[in-house]
């Protein structure tokens, strides 16, 4: 498993080149390799299994549990969880959850309405544009480009990077594969020691003719 993770650490683009390719590497990769597909769908599950209490006058909170627990079109709280957290650790884009609300009204502000429901947007159809009132586009199975602004979207991102203008993060997914890495280099040096390619040392066994060691130095 380990040198699969590593061949693949070195076949995935950087995760300063094509970000939307990063992704879908990295996508890819972790639903065909069975032990980190496992690790992701645990921990994944726990965090949509961990509990939550509301506070405020009744109507409110009556309201506002009856709206979390029809989350993601009436799919529920835990499956909107299950989806946004894959997306945390799989994907260098973060997760995003659309916020869905009344229709404006004449005399209010869009920002003001009434919340309706929350709905997982996929990460891979998600681009972050670094700008705080319009922070996502959304692409649709259409691919038809919706702008989100600020009270539209939820963006989230559990170990973002500073030096991406855009949010962006280090995922789950791509710290293993820079671990992967290291490991490689250690093996690396193990085979070329045990193997007799290790350019710093000779290894002799009984048996061996004079000449042949002359050889061998040679």
């Amino acid at each position: 498993m380990m040198l699969y993770m590593v061949q693949t650490h070195d076949i995935i683009e950087p995760w300063n080149g094509n970000q939307v390719k990063r992704d879908e590497d990295l996508s890819k990769f972790w639903k065909e390799e069975p032990f980190l597909e496992s690790a992701i769908t645990s921990l994944a599950m726990t965090r949509a299994a961990l509990s939550w209490e509301l506070s405020g006058p009744p109507r409110t909170v009556k309201n506002t549990q009856i709206m979390l627990n029809s989350a993601d079109f009436g799919q529920g709280w835990q499956h909107l969880m299950m989806l946004v957290n894959t997306d945390l650790l799989t994907s260098d884009n973060g997760a995003f959850i659309e916020i869905i609300r009344e229709k404006a009204t004449r005399g209010r502000k869009p920002e003001s309405m009434p919340v309706l429901g929350l709905a997982h947007l996929p990460a891979i159809r998600c681009f972050r544009t670094g700008n705080p009132m319009q922070p996502v586009i959304y692409i649709d199975r259409d691919n038809k480009e919706h702008k989100l602004n600020w009270y539209q979207v939820i963006t989230l991102a559990e170990n973002p990077i500073p030096e991406s203008e855009t949010g962006r993060q280090l995922c789950f997914v791509s710290r293993v594969l820079g671990f992967a890495q290291m490991i490689k280099d250690v093996e690396q040096h193990h085979r070329e020691k045990l193997s007799g390619r290790f350019s710093k040392a000779i290894h002799v066994v009984s048996g061996v003719a004079q000449g042949e060691i002359e050889t061998i130095k040679q």
